[in-house]
């Protein structure tokens, strides 16, 4: 039997973020004592490689998943030493700090895989998080910081604008797949990924719906490139609906919740829905006063 009939028949894969994050993530990158560890840094833009000595009495790498840099503040000695970051909760997923001589260097991953939260969510998370990694850059004296997000392949075009750097899980298991292509582990994150459609979160709703926004935030998301939906639903009619019409008359259009979806064929086989762009092309029709009130 095979991992993926395995997967099929028995216990059904693992959907937390954490396991592909804390489990997946380091079986991979960290495999053979760190010695594939520059098949990750390379997807880095602008890495430069760094010696990596992971021998117990010369380490000069620390590596945590799912840290909690608030948790760890705890000892007379970390309180002593970070005496203003005790109440800093925004930690990236993964934390990799390499002390190569005078020179430090920090990694910051923050990673998400069937957790599908809008772009500006992402974007706001990570915004949070540099306010932990400048201060630690202060205090630990680290010459340079790498903060990137590791997404699945579907979000890059959303994310195409993105402030921050941006690597998928696709590129990473194709990093390892011609190294160690039987690997239990880089066996499971294909099988995630391939079943991506089926996994990733949905809010309630609808079979169709991958998540209620506001209009207004459709809005802004579509503009700066970041949103990472095709299609959205209104009930009645879609587009050409009267709740719609009465969303665009009253200016309700901007708070109004719509379901939203990547399944861009939704507009074409279901009345409700629509493709965004002709959403937008309706807003900007209207007054411009309506759409930069409140925003």
């Amino acid at each position: 039997m095979s991992l993926q009939e395995l997967m099929n028949s028995g216990l059904p894969i693992n959907r937390k973020e954490r396991f592909y994050t804390a489990t997946v993530f380091p079986m991979l990158v960290c495999r053979d004592g760190f010695r594939h560890f520059d098949r990750f840094t390379t997807l880095i833009e602008g890495y430069t490689p760094q010696p990596i000595d992971v021998r117990p009495k010369s380490a000069n790498i620390q590596f945590f998943t799912e840290y909690s840099f608030f948790d760890s503040i705890f000892s007379t000695n970390t309180t002593k030493r970070f005496p203003n970051l005790s109440d800093m909760r925004d930690t990236p997923d993964i934390i990799i700090l390499i002390q190569q001589g005078i020179h430090t260097t920090l990694i910051a991953v923050e990673a998400k895989m069937f957790l599908a939260p809008a772009p500006t969510s992402l974007h706001r998370q990570m915004t949070n998080q540099k306010l932990l990694l400048g201060a630690l850059k202060d205090d630990l004296h680290i010459d340079h910081i790498y903060h990137v997000a590791l997404v699945p392949e579907r979000w890059q075009a959303a994310l195409r604008n993105f402030e921050f750097p941006v690597i998928t899980w696709q590129n990473l298991y194709k990093q390892f797949i011609t190294i160690v292509p039987d690997d239990y582990f880089l066996e499971v994150l294909r099988i995630a990924l391939d079943t991506y459609d089926d996994l990733v979160s949905r809010a309630s709703g609808g079979k169709n719906n991958e998540g209620y926004m506001k209009g207004l935030a459709i809005y802004a998301a579509f503009k700066s490139g970041t949103l990472m939906r095709s299609v959205m639903g209104r009930e009645k009619g879609g587009l050409y609906g009267k709740p719609i019409k009465d969303d665009f008359e009253s200016g309700r259009w901007r708070t109004q919740r719509y379901e939203t979806s990547s399944k861009t064929e939704l507009a074409n086989t279901n009345p409700n829905w629509f493709k965004i762009e002709d959403f937008i092309a309706q807003i900007d029709a209207l007054d411009t006063d309506i759409i930069l009130e409140n925003p």
